[in-house]
């Protein structure tokens, strides 16, 4: 069970990754360079709207969302383990 849930965690966290590095591709001017390190491009991704086409916003909701299950599963398989 423990390595089942390890396996799911790092495949959705690889996901993640990969479904963002693609939704760059389908970034607008506005779109800050990659990677910022100025605070004031340091956003939610709810509010980076204008820096992405439609099907380029989808795909970075899908991939945080990604991110954040599998960071959830790692969580609970701790918490299950100890």
């Amino acid at each position: 069970m423990n390595g089942v849930l390890v396996l799911v965690s790092f495949l959705l966290l690889l996901a993640g990754v990969v479904v963002g590095v693609i939704a760059l591709k389908y970034r607008t001017l506005d779109h800050p360079p990659v990677p910022s390190w100025n605070p004031k491009h340091w956003r939610p991704f709810w509010m980076m709207k204008d820096w992405y086409t439609p099907r380029g916003f989808t795909l970075a909701r899908v991939a945080v969302a990604f991110i954040i299950l599998a960071s959830a599963i790692e969580l609970i398989r701790r918490m299950i383990s100890e």
